[in-house]
């Protein structure tokens, strides 16, 4: 099957928008995870607690798992991209009908 112009800037822009929106929502992920882990080192120094001894109970590892989801990233991604072309495809597929329906063919 090839492709016309329109299909393959369709393709483009479909693998652009995936590959911004995934990179978009993970570094949302992480910066949820840093303030997450800023957050609980704050409150363990507001107890009290000596600097060493937050440092070993509060990690940014333990943050950025907390906040890791990749089916949000998946969906972000991939979601909009596939709504599109369904929009598109539906759009096109309309358009031909009612066109047909004026066309001097079925008279």
């Amino acid at each position: 099957m090839r492709l016309n112009g329109w299909q393959r800037i369709g393709l483009v822009l479909s693998a652009l928008w995936v590959l911004g929106a995934a990179i978009h929502v993970r570094n949302k992920q992480v910066d949820a995870a840093n303030e997450l882990f800023q957050f609980q080192y704050r409150l363990c120094l507001e107890q009290a607690n000596p600097v060493k001894n937050c440092s070993d109970t509060v990690s940014l590892q333990a943050a950025m798992d907390a906040t890791a989801y990749w089916p949000d990233v998946a969906f972000f991604a991939f979601g909009p991209a596939i709504a599109g072309w369904f929009v598109v495809l539906v759009a096109i597929r309309t358009f031909r009908w009612v066109y047909d329906g004026f066309s001097k063919r079925h008279e």
